[in-house]
């Protein structure tokens, strides 16, 4: 009987020697606090306030980066902000630079082009921008002196035919290039139906009706498997507001090439059967 009493006194005492396991965990917790209120809470004001005052600026906004340098906002897009700056030599210049709360996949984008502009020999009517400097997160290149094209301006036949033509050499020069470095995000079949919808949605109501589009998404879906089946590479994103067009000579200069991917098939086919449905309605305009 005292040898049970024992044991339960025992077992009483080393229960309350035990620390509380909460208190374990309590120079944790203060550590913590002191990072979150020291460091994180400081650097997550700087971000919001970095954020709004990105989303502030205009297009013509005379701006300095933090590393500078002096410039005017050209393009405000959601991943990249494009400035018209000036060199040591008074040359205008294009930076071109990831904006602080872009994607992350705008690094890769950005790295693409960089490769692209260094590693793709261009011939006429083919141009690209001129590459001057470049690291992570930013690209410098020489100001470009050939006018915006706009889809309004896509029915001149003579912008057309250089536009196809600057096509073309693109696709047989970066296939017959090899490519290093280069990175595509995803499958190039739901890039495409994705990129198509965005060109739809740039020509509707403006230039294709709703049934042009549908029949235009028809046409491309029927020929997916086929297309996909021939491997070319391109220009991913290929819109006309994505293009340069140079009255002097007639030469067409790609631009915003992040959006290129690698093993792209040829969508050249795609591109004339909705140019044949934008002449056949501007035929019928022309007609009514």
């Amino acid at each position: 009987m005292d040898f049970l009493i024992s044991s339960a006194y025992a077992q009483a005492a080393d229960a309350a020697a035990q620390p509380n396991p909460l208190l374990s965990f309590l120079p944790l917790l203060v550590l913590f606090a002191v990072f979150y209120f020291m460091l994180i809470r400081p650097q997550m004001r700087r971000a919001k306030e970095q954020r709004s005052m990105i989303t502030a600026l205009a297009k013509g906004d005379e701006v300095v980066t933090n590393g500078g340098i002096a410039g005017r906002i050209e393009e405000l897009g959601d991943s990249f902000v494009t400035l018209l700056c000036r060199d040591e030599q008074h040359a205008q210049v294009v930076l071109k630079y990831v904006r602080p709360d872009a994607p992350r996949d705008a690094y890769r984008r950005l790295d693409n082009e960089v490769r692209l502009l260094q590693q793709i020999p261009t011939e006429w009517p083919l141009r690209l921008l001129q590459h001057r400097a470049s690291a992570a997160g930013y690209l410098v290149t020489e100001l470009d002196s050939g006018r915006l094209l706009r889809p309004a301006t896509m029915d001149e036949e003579h912008v057309v035919r250089g536009v196809a033509t600057a096509l073309a050499l693109f696709q047989k020069s970066a296939r017959g290039q090899r490519l290093d470095g280069i990175r595509d995000r995803e499958a190039v079949g739901r890039y495409y139906l994705k990129v198509l919808v965005k060109h739809l949605l740039h020509l509707w109501p403006a230039e294709l009706s709703l049934w042009q589009c549908c029949r235009a998404m028809v046409i491309v879906v029927a020929a997916l498997p086929a297309l996909l089946r021939r491997s070319a590479p391109a220009h991913g994103d290929f819109l006309p507001t994505n293009l340069l067009y140079h009255d002097s000579d007639g030469s067409v200069t790609f631009t915003d090439l992040e959006a290129f991917m690698r093993d792209y098939y040829q969508h050249a086919r795609t591109i004339y059967n909705m140019t044949e449905l934008l002449s056949e309605r501007l035929s019928l305009a022309e007609v009514a």
